[in-house]
C-alpha cells in the first residue's frame, strides 16, 4: 500500500471499471468508472490530511483502494474503513492484510479508539476479511442499503483499540 499518485489514473480506471466491483460499494463509487473519476478521486485523496486513502499495489500496479473516513463531533475517535479490489485479485488474502494494516494505522498511529465498517449482507467475503482482521460483527441494520433497485441489510463490524 501507498498513497495514490496521478500515475495511477490508467490502472485505477482499469481495475475499478467493473460492475462486479462496484456492486457492493456505495453509489459514490461510479460505474462505469472513467478517467475523470480517477483524476477526481486521486486529487481528493491527496488533499486529505492526515493521509487516509491508499492505493493497494500488486507488482507495482494499483489494483484497489482502502481508506478511512475520520468521524466528527461526538464520534471523533472513530473511523469508518472502506475498501475494494480488482476482481482478478480476489481470494488471495491481499485485502485481509490491507485491512489489518489500515485499521492498526487508525487505532495506533492516528489515535482512534474504534474503526468500523458496514457490508452488504450478501457480501460474505467482505465479512470474512473483517473478521480475519479482528473486527467483530456488532449488528444488522435491516433494509438499510438500496442498490440496483433492491434493498439489502447492512452488517456492521467494529474493532476497538486494545489500549
Amino acid at each position: 500500500m501507498r498513497p495514490w499518485s496521478y500515475d495511477d489514473v490508467k490502472p485505477l480506471v482499469k481495475a475499478a471499471n467493473d460492475k462486479d466491483v462496484s456492486a457492493t460499494l456505495r453509489d459514490s463509487f461510479p460505474y462505469p468508472y472513467k478517467k475523470e473519476h480517477a483524476i477526481d478521486w486521486i486529487t481528493f485523496a491527496l488533499e486529505v490530511r492526515p493521509t487516509c486513502h491508499f492505493a493497494i499495489v500488486v507488482d507495482n500496479v494499483a489494483c484497489g483502494g482502502i481508506g478511512l473516513t475520520l468521524q466528527r463531533d461526538v464520534f471523533r475517535y472513530s473511523a469508518e474503513i472502506g475498501y475494494w479490489l480488482a476482481k482478478d485479485h480476489w481470494g488471495r488474502g491481499i485485502m485481509s492484510e490491507a485491512v489489518v494494516a489500515v485499521s492498526d494505522y487508525a487505532l495506533y498511529e492516528l489515535g482512534m479508539t474504534r474503526v468500523f465498517a458496514g457490508t452488504f449482507d450478501h457480501n460474505i467475503a467482505s465479512g470474512r476479511i473483517l473478521e480475519k482482521a479482528g473486527f467483530a460483527l456488532e449488528g444488522r441494520l435491516r433494509k438499510a442499503i438500496f442498490k440496483y433497485d433492491r434493498f439489502y441489510d447492512q452488517l456492521m463490524y467494529g474493532k476497538v483499540a486494545s489500549r
